[in-house]
Order: structure tokens, then C-alpha cells, then sequence
């Protein structure tokens, strides 16, 4: 039987440590240990080597960033996640620990749903890397064997039994072979597993001998999609963890077949939430992937309609409505973290915008911002609501409620749409007054006789 994964928890509140201990500690097969003095914890890891270590950022004596650069002094320490979580808002928190060595970065309070899916994924990624480790060190044995009997069948071609020492040897070599296609087929297997934890793009970057040139860090217009579940926690509290399982593995799996038909790049999955970019590592151009983007809300959104029916059926009774936030902008986009682990994500205050709109939307709404909207006007109808102030954004936020596609609109609906070259109509019946109609008809009169003028003269 496997041993435990060791998580190391240090924070020198003990309520934090009580919190934290308590949110992950039904996680199945690892043992805690904590400390309340990073030094102690520091002294620990001399003799003992985490798998996993959830790190507070402001400490007496040792900060967070101090304390991950000492770690990482240690021979053993080179490929031990790090999850830095703090109640330090700063960016000055982010970068120097980054620049340290954490690999991810959690603000208190944290969520107890988005905690203990990190700390589960790092935990996995960790028992696949040492198993892949292993793997590594038996295919160089491998080897090494298979270099031996090279040179023992060389030795033996100059004895006068050179043929049946031959006929030893190749039946040693094909069972080499053999041994070496095994292990080839596991570590195939091995990366088919990891790349459920990447997102299709960027695992062809990785695997397919691009490198990771292409996923450097660089600034970047794009276009970001945060969805989330209204009242997820309070209606999966009854739950049983299978059937909790099992409900958000179908969701996601329909959610993601949706983003990745458009062109997404999944950069995480947060609890009942997920987070989605366009515009990077593949484009279609700044205009395309923000409708691809808004495209993907609305499919999202009608999807989520006939889920909402499945689960009824299955004797969910109030079942889930979801909100989509869409935003456009310049975000930093490629690999951060260190040279022992990195994650492929974006940063900066445009994500944050992104989550705020789908944090104001209601159920069932797709809302983006004027940024976004500038791109699709024209293949979308949208609402115009009135300015919002949203947290951490200095000035007022222009929105818009997304209706639906111009294209996918049906000839009954309130809306008339039609467009060729040199000619386009937007027109929604619910939103003019009669004194508005007599207008629209009387432009429509003028623009059909000066047209018709047009046609006799030609």
C-alpha cells in the first residue's frame, strides 16, 4: 500500500491552521503536519520531504517569499508544489513569491470548494510525476541492461560458438525490447492521463515538439469568460461526495465540449466555476475570438437549459441557473511560477473585470463589457444597462446584457435583422414607441424610394 502525501501546512494564526486543516483534511490518503513558526517548519523539512505545502505570506521573522527561497535550497525540494494563501491583496505579495518559487496563489478567505480542488489536482499531478519519475530511472536500467548485452554479444561473436550464443542473445535483446515497448506504452498512457490537466492547447505545445518558446509570458489582447453556478454550495451541501462528483464532472464535460468547439483555452476550473480565454495560445483575430467568446456564453446558457431538465428528471428539485461575465482586454498570458512547476494562465486587472461582470449578472444573463460589445455589435443584439460601479475598477463599467445572435434569431421574434453589402437592418420592435415607428416606417419609405430611383436610372 502507498504511503500518505505529506502536506505541510505553516501559518502563525492557529485558527488559520485549524481552518485550513479542517477544509482539506477529508481529502483521502495524505497526512498533515502543521506549525505555527515557519522556522520550525523550515527544520522539519530538513528531515522530511512534503508533497504539497500551503504557505502563509505575512510571518514574523520568516515571510512567505524568505521561506520559500530557503525550501528551495534543499536537494530534495525541486519539484514540491507550493500554494501560497494570505490575506495580502498586494501584487508585491504575487510577484515575490512567484519569483521564489510558489506555484499558486490563494487570497483569504479562502473558498473552501476552490481550496480543496487545488490542493486534490496538486496532489494528483505530484503522485503522477513520481510515478513517471520511477518510470525514468527503470527505462535507464533498461537501457543500461540493453547497452551490457550489446557488448557481451559483440564479446561473443568471436568464439567458435558465436551462433548459439547469438540465438541467447537475441532472444535476450527482443525480451529487452520488450521490456522497453512496456515501458514506452506506460509513459504513453502516463501522459494521456496528464493531459486531462492541461488544456488541449497547450498540451500540443508540450507534446508535440513545439516547446514551451510559444507559452513565454507576454501582453496580450483577449477576450475572458467566467461562468458560475447560482447557489452551488447551499443546494450541494446534502450531497453525497459521488453524486456531487458525478453532477459537476457532467457539467463541466458539457461546458468544456462547448469552449473547446469555439476555440477556448481552459485555464481552470474553480469549484463550480470556470474560466475560459480566447486569443491565445491559438487567435482567430481580436474581433473573431470575442464572438467566438460571447458565442460560447450563449451556447453555454442554452445548454445548461436542457441540463436543467435532465436533472429535474433525476429528482433534482431546484435545479442550477448559471452567470456568464465576458470581458475584453490586455492581460500578461503565458507560464508563471518557477523552474520547478508553472501553470499556463493569464493576469492581470482585465481577468479581474471578466469576474466581477459574471459576479453582477443574473441568472441566466451573459453580460460583457463595452470593450467586448465594440467587437460584436454587429453579430449580436445587446441591451445597453446603466454603469456599474465594480469593485477594484476606479471608474464606472459600461454593460451589456447579450440577447441573442442576429443570425439565429427567429422571423417572428420583435427584432427585424437583415444585412448585405452596402446594407444593414437592426431593428426591435419592443423597444420603439409609436411616435418611433412612424419614424422607422417614414426612413424606410425615403431610403426605398431613393433606392428605387437608383434601380430605373440603371
Amino acid at each position: 500500500m502507498a504511503s500518505p502525501l505529506k502536506v505541510l501546512v505553516v501559518d502563525d494564526v492557529p485558527t488559520n491552521l485549524l481552518v485550513i486543516k479542517g477544509y482539506i483534511r477529508k481529502i483521502d490518503d495524505i497526512e498533515i503536519s502543521d506549525f505555527i513558526d515557519p522556522a520550525a517548519a523550515l527544520s522539519w523539512c530538513h528531515t522530511n520531504t512534503p508533497d504539497l505545502i500551503l504557505l502563509d505570506y505575512l510571518m514574523p521573522g520568516i515571510d512567505g517569499a524568505e521561506f520559500i527561497r530557503r525550501f528551495r535550497e534543499l536537494p530534495t525540494s525541486k519539484d514540491v508544489p507550493i500554494v501560497v494563501v494570505t490575506g495580502d491583496e498586494s501584487r508585491e505579495a504575487l510577484y515575490k513569491t512567484l519569483e521564489a518559487g510558489a506555484n499558486d496563489f490563494l487570497r483569504k478567505p479562502v473558498d473552501h470548494d476552490e481550496l480543496v480542488a487545488r490542493v486534490h489536482n496538486m496532489l494528483v499531478l505530484r503522485t503522477h510525476y513520481l510515478k513517471l519519475t520511477q518510470l525514468n530511472v527503470e527505462l535507464e536500467d533498461a537501457n543500461l541492461e540493453l547497452h551490457r548485452k550489446n557488448q557481451d554479444m559483440k564479446n561473443l561473436l568471436s568464439l567458435e560458438s558465436r551462433q548459439i550464443d547469438q540465438l541467447r542473445l537475441t532472444e535476450d535483446l527482443e525480451n529487452a525490447n520488450a521490456q522497453l515497448s512496456q515501458k514506452n506504452a506506460d509513459l504513453l498512457t502516463l501522459s494521456q492521463r496528464l493531459s486531462r490537466y492541461l488544456s488541449p492547447q497547450i498540451y500540443d505545445a508540450l507534446f508535440s515538439g513545439k516547446g514551451e518558446n510559444s507559452l513565454q509570458p507576454q501582453r496580450k489582447k483577449l477576450t475572458i469568460l467566467f461562468a458560475d453556478i447560482v447557489g452551488f454550495t447551499e443546494a450541494t451541501d446534502s450531497m453525497d461526495p459521488e453524486d456531487l462528483a458525478s453532477f459537476l464532472s457532467a457539467y463541466f464535460t458539457e461546458m468544456s465540449k462547448i469552449a473547446l468547439g469555439q476555440g477556448a483555452t481552459i485555464d481552470k476550473y474553480m469549484g463550480d466555476a470556470l474560466m475560459l480565454f480566447f486569443g491565445d495560445p491559438q487567435s482567430r483575430g481580436m474581433q473573431e475570438d470575442a464572438i467566438s467568446a460571447v458565442r460560447t456564453g450563449l451556447a453555454m446558457q442554452k445548454r445548461l437549459q436542457r441540463l436543467r431538465m435532465e436533472w429535474r428528471d433525476a429528482g433534482i428539485e431546484k435545479p442550477f441557473q448559471m452567470r456568464v461575465g465576458i470581458n475584453t482586454g490586455y492581460c500578461a498570458v503565458g507560464n508563471f511560477g518557477s523552474e520547478y512547476r508553472a501553470d499556463y494562465t493569464i493576469i492581470g486587472g482585465q481577468v479581474n473585470l471578466a469576474s466581477r461582470l459574471q459576479g453582477i449578472a443574473r441568472p441566466g444573463d451573459v453580460i460583457i463589457s463595452y470593450e467586448t460589445y465594440a467587437f460584436v455589435k454587429d453579430k449580436f443584439l445587446c441591451e445597453a444597462h446603466e454603469p456599474v460601479t465594480v469593485k477594484g475598477i476606479a471608474h464606472p463599467v459600461q454593460t451589456y446584457r447579450v440577447i441573442g445572435a442576429y443570425d439565429e434569431m427567429e422571423p417572428e421574434e420583435s427584432v427585424i435583422w437583415d444585412e448585405r453589402d452596402g446594407f444593414k437592418l437592426v431593428v426591435n420592435l419592443d423597444k420603439l414607441s409609436e411616435k418611433d415607428v412612424e419614424y422607422v416606417v417614414s426612413s424606410l419609405i425615403q431610403a426605398a424610394t431613393k433606392a428605387d430611383k437608383r434601380r430605373q436610372k440603371t
